[in-house]
């Protein structure tokens, strides 16, 4: 049915639009429209543009910001030929209608049913929805505007739209008469769907048509709920994890009555008995967090006023505490606050792995051994148990089973079965994995077999007659910043670096460059301050911009609507209580450098802070022993297009342009151009790649049809970097993220795959965090099975690899293991060994309880992961980081 031939009465099976409208589409709440708009039974063939608005939502403390949304968006809908914008065009086709996606606006939606009540949640739809409307009116007059509910799942947006029931004629009049012609409702029942008019004009005025909402409501049939992909400050609150900081301040803190100098006053304590019960009911048993907690709230009692202490800051001091307790920082990201559940959930992983130290009694003994050893809990032995039973024993399972997610061959894990081998000389585990290869070589099942040292009395190895204590190992945590320009990411397969080429400072160097234009630029300074080390932090310049790094909100501009929230910068609009912010910056460093390149230009607009006038800052990448440009490296994956999304980044192609002036232009074949719209540094950073050491001249002659097609870099890559670079990538890309180092990135809260791991916390740490210092702890873990794990996972993929390149011509091939490879390795003897011939497994006979303490809590300098000097690099090994010679972390420290 055309849309101007709907009625009252219309049942649409399928709908046309074939005159310019817009088309707000409000979805139900679990399920987001870029997931259910294919199913929607309109002409989407004439959708012109996917509009979803780039505002931010706050809601008190909880903040919904549709970035993830629009790329997740943007990446779902290019198959199905959606062009998804952030802005409504000036000009639309004819015969073309654009869709308007509410699905963020939504979420807000559920919060405020949940918090309050249906009532509130649709008044607050509504007005919205008012307000929306009257702003795109007053800048596309001539757009007619209409409305369709989508409605998926039961007791969902159906049950807030019967709310309108309860309405007067004369409310609907005055307050909701927003659309032109019609509101609609798309009713899922399973496949089927049909969209019914449920409201719409008679005689110029609102009419709700009662039977139609009905039908629309009774016809939703119960559906598998469609999760919403939107990474925002989470507006769901798990009720236990905040009740938890609830109870401490409601239950623990009481207020004493004192009498001082004959005068009564009251102060604020804290009962420690009831606090170790709230903590114990929420199975938070381990006594050294506990403790935290009690002495974090007692801190906070001790230097706040008594009228001051609140709830909400006693309950952001408890998740400070727990946050202090699992990461070592007193830094508690947002995402924390807004959703304690996920620290909790991290606090349900931590253990101190310590136990009680029992003395035995002994009669007439003038002087015990608890007189003399000062300490009652060790954590050496309890972790050396920990590490080689049950930590090993999942590292063993996860690390086998990575084999079945290979793309090329993939081998199926049948069983593992561990029996330990122990006679006068040897005490081992033996792994036996039965293996099953699900594309070529050996079809029938077939058994791997792998030693691995197994412990004695929880305490050391006896191997070959010899009895060894385990070295203990540092590691880096997975991503570090170890230079002002360069980010590192660490797995046990590989290591992979991020950096900023050509520019003078760092965008985190903002300190560098105000002391840079103090000294270059002093005309345009009218007042400075600086610390102890003479390096300013506060500057005044004669336009009246204020940069004060010491301060919350570190710019203060000319502008009066902007807002610091969350490390965001907003340009927020003060006129209307529903009108939504609209971002204007970026991640705190890269805000302030774009801020003050500015205040640069006032002067020297030459001066963009490059490194010369003809080179162009872009960001890097280094891998496998090559330097490429990031956004190429992301299009030799997924092809440009994919590229440019998946980095947010804006383009259009076509002859000529249809938007203001882009950023930065390829010309391609057949007189066609790909515009690219960069929106802020990081953005421009990422698509200078694309024009870096004439890299432009590669697109001259490339049709429009290849830009997005994988094997059109594939191809690029092997005239430039050579013909194995493409197998070696995609090794990289498969095999990077082992068990390990998967299991880490969960803990942090990083994606699991290795170019989201780049792209997103990999890209903020290098262009707003501070350099890592070489002796933070933090930034080390120590592991001792990890040992292990690490040097089958080089076995185990190296063997993947030849049995990958053999299946071609070996119908008998499989993957094969040698079972010795793993204590060879520990002892230094195997040839692949990387500690220059010291073992990780050290020689001693335990003839004490203090020995056994003293070499289990040993730390490794070198070794497994590391170069112990450069006499160790060869000829063949010249593209490894100088950063991996000698030492892979800091000091060696004790762990007991």
């Amino acid at each position: 049915m055309n849309f101007k031939q709907i009625k009252k009465s219309s049942t649409i099976d399928k709908l046309s639009i074939t005159e310019r409208q817009i088309l707000h589409i409000i979805p139900d709440f679990d399920t987001p429209l870029n997931k259910s708009i294919m199913d929607i039974p309109l002409n989407h063939r004439q959708v012109q543009f996917y509009i979803i608005k780039s505002g931010l939502f706050k809601l008190g403390r909880k903040t919904l910001n549709p970035k993830e949304y629009y790329n997740n968006s943007k990446k779902l809908l290019i198959d199905n030929h959606m062009n998804v914008k952030r802005t409504i065009p000036k000009e639309l086709s004819q015969n073309k209608f654009i869709i308007i996606d509410h699905t963020i606006a939504m979420q807000a939606v559920r919060f405020i049913a949940e918090k309050s009540s249906e009532k509130s949640a649709l008044f607050y739809l509504l007005q919205y929805l008012k307000k929306e409307i009257s702003v795109i009116k007053q800048t596309h007059p001539t757009f007619n505007q209409n409305i369709l509910f989508d409605l998926t799942v039961p007791n969902g947006l159906n049950e807030l739209l019967s709310q309108l029931t309860k309405f007067n004629h004369e409310t609907l009049n005055s307050e909701y008469k927003m659309f032109d012609e019609w509101m609609l409702a798309a009713s899922h029942a399973g496949d089927d769907v049909i969209i019914l008019p449920i409201m719409g004009f008679n005689n110029g005025k609102v009419e709700l048509y009662r039977s139609k909402l009905l039908q629309a409501k009774s016809n939703v049939k119960a559906a598998e709920p469609l999760k919403v992909k939107v990474k925002l400050s989470e507006t769901d609150n798990d009720t236990d994890s905040s009740k938890l900081t609830k109870d401490i301040v409601t239950d623990t803190l009481r207020k004493d009555i004192v009498k001082k100098d004959d005068e009564l006053s009251s102060k604020i304590v804290i009962d420690r008995r009831k606090l170790s019960g709230i903590l114990k009911r929420y199975k938070i048993k381990d006594p050294i967090l506990a403790n935290n907690v009690k002495s974090a709230v007692d801190d906070y009692i001790k230097v706040t006023e008594d009228d001051q202490i609140k709830q909400d800051n006693v309950e952001l001091v408890v998740l400070k505490a727990i946050n202090k307790s699992i990461y070592n920082t007193d830094v508690l990201p947002e995402e924390y606050i807004d959703n304690p559940n996920k620290l909790f959930s991290k606090l349900s992983q931590s253990n101190s792995y310590s136990e009680k130290i029992s003395y035995p009694k002994i009669d007439n003994q003038a002087v015990t051994a608890k007189d003399i050893i000062n300490f009652d809990t060790v954590t050496g032995p309890v972790r050396h148990k920990f590490e080689f039973s049950e930590n090993l024993d999942f590292a063993m399972a996860t690390m086998f089973k990575s084999l079945q997610k290979l793309k090329n061959h993939p081998i199926e894990v049948v069983n593992i079965k561990k029996d330990i081998k122990d006679n006068n000389l040897h005490r081992f585990y033996e792994y036996t994995i039965t293996l099953k290869n699900q594309i070529g070589g050996e079809q029938e099942p077939y058994d791997v077999k792998i030693k691995v040292p197994a412990l004695v009395n929880d305490r050391y190895f006896k191997l070959g007659g010899n009895e060894y204590i385990m070295v203990s190992q540092q590691y880096l945590q997975p991503l570090t910043k170890d230079k002002d320009n360069e980010v590192r990411f660490l797995t046990h397969y590989n290591m992979t670096r991020l950096s900023v080429q050509n520019l003078k400072f760092n965008i985190s160097q903002v300190q560098d460059i105000l002391n840079y234009i103090n000294l270059k630029y002093a005309e345009i300074v009218t007042e400075t301050k600086t610390d102890d080390k003479n390096n300013i932090h506060y500057i005044k310049f004669s336009n009246a911009e204020i940069f004060d790094l010491t301060s919350l909100t570190p710019y203060n501009g000319i502008s009066t609507n902007l807002e610091y929230i969350d490390g965001l910068y907003y340009e927020v609009s003060k006129v209307e209580r529903f009108a939504t912010p609209i971002k204007i910056g970026n991640e705190r460093n890269e805000f302030l450098y774009k801020k003050l390149i500015k205040q640069i230009s006032r002067v020297n607009p030459s001066d963009k802070l490059n490194k010369s006038v003809r080179t162009i800052p872009y960001i890097r990448i280094h891998i496998i022993g090559q330097k490429i440009p990031l956004i190429l490296f992301i299009a030799q994956h997924m092809g440009l297009l994919n590229a440019l999304t998946k980095v947010d980044i804006d383009y259009e192609i076509g002859e000529s342009l249809e938007r203001p002036e882009p950023n930065l232009t390829l010309s391609l074949a057949n007189g066609q151009n790909l515009y690219i719209y960069t929106k802020d540094l990081r953005q421009e950073l990422i698509a200078n790649g694309l024009i870096h050491n004439h890299m432009a001249k590669k697109f001259i002659n490339m049709d429009v049809s290849e830009l997005n097609k994988k094997e059109t870099y594939d191809e690029m890559f092997r005239k430039i970097y050579g013909a194995t670079i493409i197998k070696k990538i995609d090794e990289v890309h498969e095999k990077s993220i082992d068990p390990t180092t998967a299991e880490l990135l969960d803990f942090y809260d990083y994606p699991d795959n290795f170019l989201d791991v780049l792209i997103e916390p990999g890209l903020e740490k290098l262009l707003n965090s501070e350099v890592d210092h070489g002796g933070d702890l933090a930034k080390l873990r120590v592991r001792q099975s990890e040992v292990f794990t690490n040097i089958l996972y080089d076995q185990m993929m190296l063997a993947a690899s030849t049995y990958s390149d053999n299946v071609g011509f070996d119908a008998s091939a499989k993957l094969r293991f040698d079972e010795e490879y793993l204590i060879s390795n520990l002892l230094g003897k195997h040839i692949h060994a990387k500690n220059d011939g010291g073992a990780l497994l050290e020689l001693s006979t335990p003839y004490s309880p203090y020995a056994e303490l003293t070499l289990a809590s040993k730390v490794s300098k070198s070794g497994k992961g590391g170069i112990p000097n450069s006499r160790m690099l060869k000829k063949n090994m010249r593209s490894v980081h100088p950063s991996y010679m000698g030492q892979i972390g800091a000091n060696s420290f004790g762990e007991s």
